[in-house]
């Protein structure tokens, strides 16, 4: 692992450049870094930014907000998955207007969580509240994985269910991503 300092310096080289690398779970953390770093290079000249993922996915409100700041950028996004992009990082992935993939490179779908924690004592009506919100955001996930890539929701709802995990070369037929690289 990089120290903070060194993180800082790779963060900047690739900032210069017009890229973002979005790695590790979406969190609230991922939601103010990936908006600054959106928002500094959508002020520059309308240059294409590059956003590379390695992500195994994260917290559901997190990530439609990301795929939000996305989707407000004027410059065109290119969106490269290196390594693997699960649950919502594959929503994130269907925000950029070219979407690539590295060879090797996976897209792993899986249903939304429901965190009640392990503690969780409460009333009945909180906890089908909870379950009513992630059937929404699930329904709202495999719409616009649908509307993107050319599939059914149906068809994305059941790759969710099934957890599956695709290859490039799935993905690809799939409309999931246009480019293997």
């Amino acid at each position: 692992m990089m120290s903070e300092e060194k993180e800082e310096r790779f963060e900047s080289a690739l900032l210069q450049q017009g890229k973002i690398y979005l790695r590790g779970r979406i969190n609230s953390e991922q939601v103010d870094k990936i908006a600054r770093l959106f928002l500094f290079l959508d002020a520059q000249e309308n240059k294409e930014i590059v956003l590379y993922i390695n992500s195994r996915g994260g917290n559901t409100e997190a990530g439609f907000d990301i795929y939000g700041i996305l989707k407000h950028v004027k410059s065109p996004i290119t969106g490269v998955v290196l390594k693997e992009a699960c649950s919502m990082a594959i929503l994130l992935l269907q925000a950029c207007g070219k979407r690539k993939i590295m060879k090797n490179a996976i897209l792993a779908f899986h249903d939304i969580v429901v965190s009640l924690g392990w503690s969780w004592r409460g009333y009945i009506v909180e906890a089908v509240r909870r379950v009513e919100a992630a059937e929404k955001e699930q329904n709202d996930y495999n719409r616009i994985i649908a509307e993107r890539s050319g599939i059914r929701a149906e068809e994305v709802s059941m790759l969710c269910e099934q957890a599956k995990i695709l290859s490039a070369e799935d993905a690809l037929k799939m409309g999931l991503v246009d480019e293997i690289i």
